[in-house]
């Protein structure tokens, strides 16, 4: 099992992802206590310069803490403003199509891997079948990009077939990377030759 892999299973996990939700948040919240913090002393000190003459704003801050939180803040407008361009660029990567099984309806696990399958004929590799609380998922590559197939299961014969691009743990394509559209486009309509051919699934 690939790493990637490795690392969805534990986050989703219910035993491992609490863990290490605490483990990497703790800290996370901690610093992000501390920004809003010294936001809220900057306000005051502004206005408290403004009220009484003489004041001198932060005076008896430490140079290494309004140092820290002032490169934090700026950094975090800047990772802020880029992934807000990549959003936009990568926008419109996802497919959902609901179908409904004929005959006997098999488990969202057991249609994702028929799904999977069906897309690895090609250029794409596709990963084991996770389980989900929703449903069933795989991960999909295509060349350099990254994208999540999943079954949702609605109850009875309906499902949902999703496909969407996913960079998965990776932070630093999340923040910057821009999707490789054409890549999508064909897994996409790999993917609804795949359902059109199944004589068990019918568009809903």
């Amino acid at each position: 099992m690939a790493l990637r892999d490795r690392l969805h299973r534990a986050w989703h996990s219910p035993r491992s992802g609490p863990v290490i939700l605490v483990l990497l948040g703790l800290p996370a919240l901690c610093f992000v206590i501390a920004m809003a913090v010294f936001a809220g002393t900057i306000v005051l000190e502004l206005i408290r310069a403004l009220v009484t003459p003489g004041h001198v704003p932060m005076a008896r801050a430490s140079p290494w803490f309004t140092g820290i939180m002032a490169l934090a803040w700026a950094v975090l407008v800047l990772v802020l403003l880029r992934m807000r361009a990549t959003a936009r660029a990568n926008r419109g990567l996802d497919l959902s199509i609901a179908l409904r099984q004929a005959g006997r309806p098999v488990a969202a696990a057991t249609l994702a891997t028929r799904l999977g399958v069906a897309l690895g004929g090609g250029a794409a590799t596709v990963g084991e079948t996770i389980r989900e609380d929703y449903g069933a998922g795989a991960w999909v590559e295509a060349g350099t990009e990254r994208f999540w197939l999943s079954v949702s299961s609605e109850g009875g014969r309906d499902v949902v077939v999703g496909l969407a691009y996913d960079p998965g743990p990776d932070l630093a394509r999340r923040l910057s990377h821009r999707a490789d559209r054409a890549a999508f486009a064909r897994l996409a309509a790999a993917l609804q030759a795949a359902i059109d051919v199944d004589p068990a699934l019918q568009r809903a």
